[in-house]
């Protein structure tokens, strides 16, 4: 009889002990929703333990081959790779881990939108222009990096940032917030009202992260 991998055997405790709620403190919680009041986006670093995290950055790996090419010069300019999510995605984005936090910053229950949301692969060169989300699937963006790097990170113009703008007359308007890209970082807003950018990828620069997309549930 084979033994189980150690790959195997962590995702197998992680899925024993479940995706319980994440815990944050109420002064962090009371930031999380004052960030998002007052720039539609907020972030929390470290959110999950070792080893459901490097069984979200191990299935993003393989994930990686079946990635598609995309691109468009439209009215949403971007490049990028996209990827299905797995199991391991798709259980923690459904369970209390996630939408037990979604409900405590905005006070309200959301649903995951699977068709909108997708393992995300951005290389040198790649970029996501300007753009709210639609408010139809994706009324709250969730974004966790799970593999960062880059050869300078605090260079200006390196793309290891989501730029967030204000709205001006339906366009977007002068930037009010930079938000770094840090592996296990996961990063919530209200996409859908909230213009946000990133800038292409520096030479040596590489980000593959958890896009996820969710719609507020009927009262």
């Amino acid at each position: 009889m084979l033994s189980a991998s150690p790959r195997q055997e962590r995702d197998a405790k992680v899925s024993e002990r479940g995706y319980n709620a994440i815990d944050i403190a109420r002064q962090q919680l009371d930031l999380l929703k004052s960030d998002i009041e007052h720039t539609g986006f907020a972030c929390l670093e470290k959110p999950f333990d070792d080893a459901l995290f490097e069984s979200l950055r191990d299935e993003a790996s393989v994930q990686r081959a079946s990635a598609r090419h995309a691109c468009d010069d439209g009215d949403i300019s971007y490049r990028g790779y996209l990827a299905s999510l797995g199991e391991v995605a798709k259980a923690s984005l459904t369970g209390q881990m996630i939408t037990g936090l979604l409900q405590s910053i905005f006070d309200q229950r959301f649903v995951l939108t699977l068709g909108s949301s997708c393992y995300t692969y951005y290389e040198a060169g790649d970029f996501l222009s300007a753009h709210r989300d639609s408010a139809d699937d994706c009324e709250v963006t969730l974004l966790v990096y799970l593999d960062v790097a880059s050869p300078d990170p605090d260079a200006a113009d390196s793309g290891l940032y989501l730029r967030i703008n204000r709205d001006d007359g339906g366009r977007p308007g002068p930037e009010i917030r930079t938000i770094r890209t840090r592996s296990n970082t996961l990063v919530v807003g209200r996409g859908s009202k909230m213009w946000h950018a990133r800038p292409a990828l520096r030479d040596g620069e590489r980000v593959s992260l958890l896009t996820a997309c969710f719609s507020a549930t009927p009262e």
